[in-house]
């Protein structure tokens, strides 16, 4: 693929991303302010999420380089109806349908940039229909870059997870079925992703695990866990680690009676 070529399906991921971000955007709005529905609202937000870690492998720099609104052919081009909206059920309606129609452009261009997220999501979507299993967690790696790749992981269980043990990794790592769908705790920071892979299991399960390495995990600064008050160390002959002694206590006062696995 030449550079121009290239430069075009940049311009198509990136429209299609803010046109999918702006359809899902309007949807977790209607639910927030309009249906005063929380749970709606979370797992829009939890939608918008997604499709920013899918979209992390295409360089950011690239999209916003491919921006050329000035000579965009399309934007004198309207469709009749287009500025007309009866009432919030057609809002709704066309927010869902631009999402939908959006992310099915992504899934296809993508697959002509970068053949490797296509075959992550892939081998992802495939352990679903292999197996009855409620969630996956998937292999990854780290970077600092976007560039360099290191430090490779499989994701394995900790009988001191809920605790803050975590030799699953971060949360970019699952993927689940809509009807097992759980929520991060807001009262939890430091052990947001621990205490969301307890509940997952405790409700729907062990999750499948795939060996092969299908998300990168980005450090920096900015991680939680570079920035929490950690205040206690837990010893373990498996290594030890830092908590928050606060968010232990809250956890484990939450768990009480869902602490043992039924499994």
């Amino acid at each position: 693929m030449n550079q121009k070529t290239m430069n075009s399906v940049y311009r198509i991921l990136d429209a299609s991303a803010n046109r999918a971000g702006e359809g899902l955007r309007t949807m977790e709005e209607i639910a927030r302010f309009v249906l005063d529905d929380s749970k709606l609202t979370s797992e829009f937000k939890s939608q918008r999420h997604g499709l920013a870690v899918a979209l992390k492998p295409i360089p950011r720099a690239s999209l916003l380089r491919s921006r050329n609104t000035s000579e965009d052919v399309g934007t004198e081009i309207t469709a009749a109806g287009e500025y007309q909206r009866a009432d919030l059920a057609d809002v709704v309606a066309a927010a869902a349908a631009r999402a939908q129609q959006s992310l099915r452009v992504l899934e296809g261009y993508t697959k002509t940039l970068d053949p490797e997220i296509s075959a992550a999501l892939e081998k992802i979507r495939n352990r679903f229909n292999e197996s009855e299993c409620a969630w996956v967690v998937t292999g990854f790696s780290h970077t600092s870059d976007g560039k360099n790749f290191y430090r490779p992981m499989v994701p394995r269980w900790s009988e001191h997870l809920l605790e803050g043990q975590n030799f699953m990794g971060g949360p970019s790592i699952v993927a689940l079925r809509r009807e097992c769908l759980e929520y991060f705790d807001p009262e939890c920071k430091m052990l947001m992703d621990t205490e969301f892979y307890h509940r997952m299991r405790y409700f729907h399960g062990m999750p499948d695990i795939i060996d092969d390495i299908c998300v990168c995990s980005r450090e920096g600064d900015y991680r939680i866990s570079s920035n929490a008050e950690l205040d206690i160390t837990c010893e373990h002959p498996d290594g030890s680690w830092q908590a928050n002694s606060k968010e232990l206590e809250y956890v484990t006062e939450k768990h009480k009676e869902t602490r043992d696995y039924a499994e």
